[in-house]
């Protein structure tokens, strides 16, 4: 293999990327030492029955809508007292133990999503989600979440992506983001090339590394303390990381990806010799199976469709939150929930095993965090647009970036380069 070939794939091993590309040296922005736990619920989450209306002119208008999908409004967990609301709103039955376990920190978040965009297709709307922008010729191959750790100049260890993921949303052009399926895998004679499963690739490079690691100068040089660097940072996170004990209720298809992000975040807490105690701190974890065109079932059904998906994500979350309060590190965590887009308003089935709904445009969500202040964001879609067939979705009053700037500034993140130059935040004041 040629010298500069190997120090080429070794700079983007495993997609992993544990050390810096080959780049001129720059100052660390170690931030405030906040979390953010952003959770991407791939396929177009049903926030209309996430987030569900239960009383009020929205709630009758869409129960006559999707009959067959409807919530009961008595099984509607109600977020904070919404006095002088004419509606109320809540979360899915389903996730009675996350709010349980995060009650006082919930906001809920009305209608977001891309402004001004009528696509509906899932790798467009993804992609312009990745890149915080409205249009794709906006550097398109680098999303915001990239930004922030390409302008903070953060190290790896500052930023993860767990469970799948976006790939605009990792591709930073200093160092890389930590991609990982689950921690226990980690093991740097496994890592994989970026852009290729062959791990005979990976095994033949790994042994020309070592090679190619003693008394070398010029590119060889350089290409070994490279190697050092990965075996060193492998060493580092499988020490102080991976054997961090957390809760053994973690459970269900989330339940390794959730119990990673606490390892990840109790490591910072309590390991010293880790040295990110005082950093700022991104764990991405995707989700998938939210394309519910079909199957969605019924939602007092928690053993599958959506009932099954908010279950799960609802117990885990509500596992993670209880850690988060055992490491006192609550009141520093920001979780953070998207889609790509919503869905419509009326389901498209007529029987129960195969009743769902489509792709659509506006959306409902939650955030909760230790700092985040209760509230209910954004106002509800009128009888005009429920009623619009034509459209059969709700339209888009808060911009998702909004969300977004709320949570990097209160990391301490400024906006500066994040966003292209004609979003206009809007502060929705969830968090101080």
């Amino acid at each position: 293999m040629d010298r500069r070939e190997l120090l080429k794939q070794l700079a983007c091993i495993g997609g992993l990327s544990l050390l810096p590309r080959l780049s001129v040296a720059v100052s660390k922005t170690a931030g405030n030492g906040k979390n953010l736990v952003v959770i991407n619920l791939f396929g177009g989450c049903d926030g209309l029955s996430m987030v569900p209306y239960l009383q009020g002119t929205a709630a009758d208008r869409i129960a006559t809508y999707r009959p067959q999908l409807k919530i009961a409004p008595e099984s509607v967990i109600q977020v904070g007292a919404q006095n002088g609301l004419p509606y109320r709103i809540g979360l899915h039955p389903a996730f009675s133990n996350l709010a349980s376990a995060a009650a006082g920190n919930i906001a809920l978040i009305q209608r977001y999503g891309l402004i001004n965009n009528s696509d509906r297709s899932h790798d467009i709307s993804q992609l312009l989600v990745s890149l915080g922008s409205n249009e794709l010729h906006y550097d398109s191959d680098r999303g915001f979440l990239a930004r922030v750790m390409d302008n903070q100049n953060w190290e790896s260890l500052q930023y993860w992506g767990l469970s799948g993921s976006a790939l605009a949303d990792f591709n930073t052009r200093g160092e890389r983001p930590i991609l990982l399926t689950d921690l226990s895998d980690f093991d740097y004679s496994r890592l994989y090339m970026e852009g290729s499963g062959d791990a005979n690739q990976t095994a033949a490079t790994v042994q020309a590394l070592k090679a190619t690691e003693s008394g070398l100068v010029g590119i060889q040089g350089a290409y070994a303390k490279l190697s050092s660097r990965v075996r060193e940072r492998v060493g580092v996170v499988k020490r102080d990381i991976v054997n961090q004990q957390v809760s053994s209720a973690f459970s269900g298809d989330m339940g390794s990806s959730f119990a990673d992000a606490t390892r990840i975040l109790a490591a910072k807490k309590l390991s010293p010799a880790l040295g990110q105690q005082n950093k700022s701190t991104i764990v991405y974890i995707g989700m998938g199976g939210y394309d519910t065109h079909s199957d969605q079932a019924s939602p007092a059904d928690f053993s599958k469709g959506l009932g099954y998906n908010f279950k799960d994500l609802g117990d885990n979350l509500a596992i993670f939150v209880s850690e988060m309060r055992r490491l006192d590190t609550w009141k520093d965590t920001v979780v953070l929930v998207i889609s790509e887009f919503g869905r419509t308003v009326r389901e498209n089935g007529f029987m129960s095993e195969t009743v769902g709904t489509d792709h659509g445009w506006g959306n409902n969500t939650f955030v909760i965090g230790g700092d985040v202040i209760p509230q209910i964001c954004g106002e509800p879609p009128s009888l005009a647009e429920l009623d619009d067939e034509d459209e059969n979705s709700i339209s888009v009053a808060i911009d998702y970036r909004d969300i977004f700037s709320d949570a990097l500034l209160w990391m301490g993140v400024p906006m500066s380069g994040i966003f292209p130059a004609d979003y206009t935040r809007s502060t929705l004041g969830i968090l101080p």
